[in-house]
């Protein structure tokens, strides 16, 4: 179906094409949703949860930062928020929460610029090879800076000044991906195809994650005996308590991020956010500690 569907496509007419993508991926985007929906089990419940969500977000984030898509970055933080709130990260829960308030309250000149890709730049001029500016700024200036404390020898002073047209060249690059200036089109760029010979090599990675999903059955299609959760790396079968946290977590982290919202930010004083924490259990192995002795203990009396 997928092949018959691009054989229809028309290179030469781009507006009709992209209309064409887009009805395709909405149909197989709902075709998708609806298998998700029919199968059942917990394995396929956790690892479809982690697939479209837990770990989607940090994709998201990833690939907001990589095309400079301010837009797309806010949305992967958000949707870590609960993620963090569930686990007992409180630090992180307040610092992103007052950073997503703190977006909003930003001037339209500085969120003008800021939507524009700003928040990034790619050092070598491509599209989708864009970091941080903090990433930036260790990449470059710290790391000669340092370079140039350990190693102040006359080789070295040569080496960078033979380097300094290069840096013009990488400066020039940061001023047009932090739009300076401000005239011409502020579009996002668009991923360029890859050379073949990357083609090739992501076709091999992609065959060889296939692979190791099948044989490792770490998306099992057979729902007969899929009653209890477990590790795909270990077999480990889940206890209840475990198999609810696993599954009920971003549901837990959602309720409870919603109701430190209302009562922080919003001054509805009738919520209370959870005092305690969650403790949600997981397949990891819990370290040993003197508190956890200690508390084992007095469980014990």
């Amino acid at each position: 179906m997928l092949h018959e569907i691009i054989s229809q496509l028309n290179p030469v007419d781009l507006p009709s094409t992209r209309q064409q993508c887009q009805k395709t991926l909405k149909k197989f985007h709902e075709i998708f949703l609806h298998f998700v929906a029919s199968k059942e089990g917990p394995n396929w419940k956790f690892w479809s949860n982690f697939v479209k969500s837990s770990c989607f977000s940090y994709i998201a984030l990833f690939c907001a930062i990589r095309s400079g898509n301010w837009d797309l970055r806010l949305a992967s933080i958000k949707r870590m928020v609960p993620v963090f709130t569930a686990y007992d990260r409180p630090t992180y829960r307040k610092v992103l929460l007052q950073h997503l308030a703190d977006c909003i309250l930003l001037p339209a000149y500085i969120l003008k610029d800021l939507k524009r890709g700003g928040f990034s730049v790619s050092i070598t001029g491509r599209p989708w090879h864009s970091v941080g500016l903090d990433e930036a700024h260790e990449m470059l200036i710290n790391k000669d800076c340092k370079q140039s404390v350990i190693h102040p020898t006359k080789e070295f002073v040569s080496r960078q000044s033979l380097y300094f047209p290069f840096r013009s060249a990488v400066l020039h690059n940061i001023k047009q991906q932090l739009r300076i200036n401000l005239d011409g089109d502020n579009e996002h760029k668009s991923l360029e195809l890859a050379t073949k010979a990357r083609n090739i090599k992501a076709v091999a990675n992609i065959n060889a994650m296939k692979e190791f999903i099948a044989t490792s059955a770490l998306l099992p299609l057979d729902n007969t005996a899929d009653v209890t959760l477990n590790d795909p790396f270990t077999h480990k079968l889940a206890s209840p308590a475990e198999q609810h946290d696993l599954l009920n977590f971003t549901h837990i982290g959602e309720c409870d991020f919603k109701t430190y919202v209302q009562h922080t930010y919003l001054g509805n004083y009738s919520t209370k956010p959870t005092a305690r924490q969650h403790r949600l259990k997981t397949f990891a192995t819990i370290k040993p500690t003197k508190q956890l002795a200690s508390n084992l203990q007095k469980e014990k009396k």
